[in-house]
């Protein structure tokens, strides 16, 4: 019996220490390009080409003090930027998650077109 509780606390203690985008599943990926910016929110749109069940839909993404936010040149380097620096026309990959019908970005790499 104590075993059973033992093991019921640390289950319970486990999911109470997730985040909601963990809980929802896990990271998603998006790939599209960026139609507009919300500088008052923190938030961005962008029409979705991948993955292929979202390819289409204009999406809302909202960024955090967490998300980590870089730029990738044409030589294939990466360096952080803050979220001024995204820019409406250019394309993006997005990881994060729904978190009910919010997308959460963990992390947001923008292109430079070539």
């Amino acid at each position: 019996m104590k075993k059973v509780f033992v093991l019921a606390l640390v289950l319970i203690l486990s999911l109470a220490s997730m985040t909601p985008v963990a809980a929802k599943g896990g990271d998603l990926q998006l790939y599209g390009k960026v139609t507009a910016i919300d500088d008052s929110t923190k938030t961005f749109t962008m029409v979705v080409e991948t993955p292929r069940r979202y390819a289409g839909d204009s999406i809302t993404i909202q960024v955090t003090s967490t998300t980590l936010i870089k730029q990738c040149d044409t030589e294939g380097v990466s360096y952080r930027i803050s979220f001024d620096d995204l820019e409406a026309g250019k394309y993006v990959r997005v990881t994060g998650a729904f978190v009910g019908s919010v997308y959460v970005a963990t992390k947001v790499i923008q292109y430079v077109p070539q």
